[in-house]
């Protein structure tokens, strides 16, 4: 897509970006509001040995990541909380206190934990907080584990004393028996009791240093902050959320507009529609504010606004694409309904009639005819008339209008079978008769691919000017416009954007103010 394209959707479609992301973050700040709020409790612990531990640099030897997995585990134990919730009657499973209500972090770097609770009510937050950490505590009672591993250990020495007084008594003995002073049976017994007793040492000697292993593992957590009732709540955290939606909004509503842009195969300018069809582009008439100005004859409602001097625009490239071949007769056509031919055959007219060219408007639109309306003239007589020989000169179909050197060929009313009568033999005759009585013809038809009408007659006359709708006509729908001209070999002068935004069009942001601000004042009077 490119930049120009980009800059021209931004400014287009700047207010459905803007209103979106409004409206999302004013929902967000709502919604937030009415949140129930979170309130967070925390205890501080630090993990350390025993005073009497013997090994002193055991505890700074365990990594975060160890004591992190081995004291959460431990805190979150359901005899725990299960205790915990008994002596603070609390309505709830462990498993959602665990789950969704407590967490424990090791603070990179130190010995320290934190246990921290979540909950509605900031002053059961911290009454939890608190109770899970006393408690296990309390359970944990390092000192009582120190002492019973102490006794333990002063038993098993005990017993090694003793064993080994056995063995050193059993190597002497067993000294004095291989010198010969006992028999051989009092020698095998002598040995095996000593091996007995050597193998029950060792297995002493094991145990032992387990009791000495497991006295220098034994750490204690002692609080060093217990929790309090939070006085703010930590979620929601509504500037947070507001700014999470509005960047939600904005980035939606950006994309959709994006994505509309991009599948969207209607023109916005005059540029995009030469990039499709091989047509100079005549002129762009710009969408009116108020569509009752003097229902639609805005080049004599408001001769000095932008919409009049679009036309005066168009009439000036009419004459310059048709410099070299003589310009009788003007058919105006377009691919659809609703884009304004009528409008601007009328319009068009006015400002041909202005410059001093006679000039003969025919309504050849004899299934929805406008014309008459615009210059508030009857229909009664009409070319239905003359193309069914009711009248036999064309030139009595002729109406007066108020703007001098304009007249008017209204339709007459509306035929049963109005794609004969206009293919007819007599219809090249009224075009040749009202040529003969007029410097300029222009006809106003009905939409090309809806019926017939406009191909029969675009063989009939000079030129052809195609009408695309901004922002409606379809790229596939100009194709096949342009295709159906082409192949019934209409004389194609070139197109004319219509209902155009006058701000996407005018290049000159300071000219680009003074037609709005023209077009503003010319609106306020009417």
């Amino acid at each position: 897509m490119e930049a120009q394209r980009v800059l021209h959707i931004i400014q287009e479609k700047l207010y459905i970006i803007v209103l979106v992301t409004i409206i999302t973050s004013l929902i967000v700040l709502v919604v937030s509001l009415n949140m129930t709020p979170i309130y967070q409790a925390k205890v501080v612990m630090i993990v350390a040995q025993t005073k009497n531990a013997l090994t002193s640099d055991y505890a700074s030897s365990l990594s975060g990541e160890n004591l992190a997995l081995t004291y959460s585990r431990l805190l979150t134990t359901r005899p725990l909380l299960e205790i915990v919730i008994n002596n603070l009657d609390l309505d709830i499973a462990p498993e959602d206190l665990r789950e969704n209500m407590l967490d424990i972090n090791l603070v990179q770097g130190t010995q320290l934990l934190e246990l921290s609770i979540e909950d509605t009510n900031p002053q059961r937050a911290s009454d939890i907080a608190n109770e899970i950490v006393y408690n296990f505590i309390a359970l944990r009672n390092p000192e009582q584990q120190l002492q019973s591993i102490k006794a333990l250990e002063q038993d098993v020495v005990s017993q090694m004393n003793t064993l080994k007084a056995l063995i050193d008594r059993g190597q002497s003995t067993t000294s004095n028996l291989s010198s010969g002073l006992l028999t051989d049976e009092e020698l095998a017994l002598t040995q095996s009791t000593l091996s007995n007793q050597q193998l029950t040492y060792a297995r002493l000697m094991d145990t032992y240093l387990s009791i000495r292993l497991a006295e220098s593992q034994l750490l204690d957590i002692t609080v060093v902050e217990p929790a309090i009732p939070p006085e703010k709540p930590i979620r929601p955290v509504v500037p947070l959320y507001v700014f999470l939606g509005a960047a939600i909004g904005f980035t939606f509503s950006s994309g959709l507009v994006f994505l509309i842009a991009y599948f969207d195969r209607s023109f916005k300018t005059s540029n995009d529609v030469k990039q499709v069809l091989s047509l100079p582009a005549l002129g762009t008439i710009y969408k009116l504010s108020n569509k009752k100005q003097n229902n639609g004859i805005v080049t004599l409602s408001f001769p000095t606004s932008p919409v009049a001097e679009a036309y005066r625009t168009l009439r000036t490239n009419i004459r310059f694409a048709s410099f070299d071949a003589s310009l009788k007769s003007l058919l105006i056509t377009s691919a659809e309904p609703g884009t304004g031919k009528t409008t601007i055959v009328a319009n068009l007219g006015i400002v041909f009639a202005q410059t001093g060219i006679n000039v003969i408007l025919i309504d050849s639109d004899l299934r929805s005819s406008k014309l008459h309306h615009l210059f508030h003239l009857d229909n009664q007589r009409g070319l239905v008339h003359f193309l069914t020989g009711d009248v036999h000169n064309i030139m009595d179909c002729i109406s007066e209008t108020s703007v001098a050197n304009l007249r008017l060929i209204t339709s007459g009313g509306i035929p049963p079978n109005p794609s004969e009568l206009l293919s007819s033999e007599r219809m090249r005759i009224a075009l040749s008769e009202v040529q003969s009585n007029a410097e300029l013809v222009i006809l106003d038809t009905p939409p090309t691919l809806a019926v017939a009408d406009a191909l029969n007659l675009a063989s009939m006359v000079d030129s052809t000017v195609l009408l695309i709708e901004a922002e409606k006509t379809s790229c596939e729908a100009a194709c096949k416009l342009y295709e159906a001209h082409q192949h019934v070999g209409t004389k194609l002068l070139g197109f004319v954007l219509t209902k155009a935004k006058l701000r996407a069009q005018v290049p000159y942001p300071y000219y680009s103010k003074t037609l709005l601000k023209s077009m503003n004042g010319a609106n306020r009077r009417n």
